[in-house]
């Protein structure tokens, strides 16, 4: 007997395909650009997700990054990421916690200390995209100097050697909500401003390799304050509002102190989060708690 041809049926809402109940099309972006669609069984683990792209883009040191997609939410102002657990079917978590349409998004598991630890030219690329995402979306701590100068980095990665007839101040006018955050073109004349040294900054770069320019650009990214840390918002045992994250360091909390609290890897003895409640206990006996804004938020913090 001849079987029937699989139906594909467009999803007008979600923007995705829907093969059947166990087949489905997953996209995987960064920011708002999608880098591959892959397909995928009700079954399939989030790890074989990521098998499958390094695969298809050829990406060696896949270790290197993760997939996460956003939560569902009631509150706008609190929208959270989470990742994805490696080894339980992606399809069940974007399910059940997934905000729609349901997608994720590659982003940097592992912020590395060292740029030539980055020897896979595809991984080096991807690198550069996510970290010029975070200096975009105003995620790191900058430097005018130094945004100017990741903003002619940018140019020469994306357009290569600078063109006065070409790469003119109204063409960067019309692009460079790709090259410096919202925050810092706070009115036409700053932005124009800021263009004209951009500018500058890129016709001196005349004749770098492209290759070089990103990974300058991950270079300065990797000094500045934020670089690989991720923050959520709680309380702490006093009630004041304060941001919990981890970094490469450890446990950071900042508010409105004079300096951020740090818990160091080595000096804490166990993190255990249950629903909006998260504990930190150090080995000296200090210890802290918060609650969390978000239901479910303290299971997105690394416990031990």
């Amino acid at each position: 007997m001849m079987r029937k041809p699989l139906k594909l049926k467009w999803g007008k809402k979600s923007g995705r395909y829907d093969l059947s109940q166990e087949i489905y099309v997953l996209t995987i972006s960064i920011g708002d650009s999608p880098i591959l669609q892959c397909t995928l069984t009700t079954d399939s683990t989030a790890s074989q997700c990521v098998e499958y792209l390094s695969q298809k883009v050829d990406l060696n040191q896949v270790e290197m990054f993760g997939l996460r997609y956003q939560m569902k939410t009631n509150d706008p102002d609190h929208r959270m990421m989470r990742w994805v657990d490696l080894d339980k079917p992606l399809r069940r978590q974007l399910e059940k916690w997934a905000c729609k349409p349901r997608q994720v998004q590659l982003a940097v598991l592992y912020h590395t200390p060292n740029v030539f630890t980055l020897t896979d030219q595809m991984a080096r690329s991807y690198y550069f995209a996510l970290m010029k995402l975070d200096v975009v979306e105003g995620r790191l701590t900058v430097t005018l100097e130094k945004y100017i100068n990741l903003a002619a980095y940018s140019l020469q990665v994306d357009y290569g050697d600078h063109d006065p007839s070409i790469h003119t101040i109204e063409w960067l006018q019309s692009i460079y909500h790709t090259l410096l955050p919202k925050h810092v073109c706070r009115n036409a004349q700053i932005t124009d401003d800021l263009l004209n040294r951009v500018s500058a900054v890129y016709e001196r770069l005349r004749g770098m390799q492209k290759t070089y320019a990103a990974l300058l650009y991950i270079v300065d990214a990797q000094q500045c304050e934020g670089y690989g840390e991720e923050y959520f918002s709680c309380r702490d045992e006093d009630s004041t509002e304060v941001n919990i994250g981890y970094s490469q360091e450890g446990i950071v909390v900042k508010g409105d102190y004079n300096a951020p609290i740090k818990y160091r890897w080595a000096e804490l003895r166990d993190i255990h989060a249950t629903k909006r409640q998260l504990n930190v206990r150090c080995y000296s006996g200090a210890a802290a708690q918060f609650q969390m804004v978000n239901l479910n938020q303290a299971s997105c913090l690394p416990t031990t």
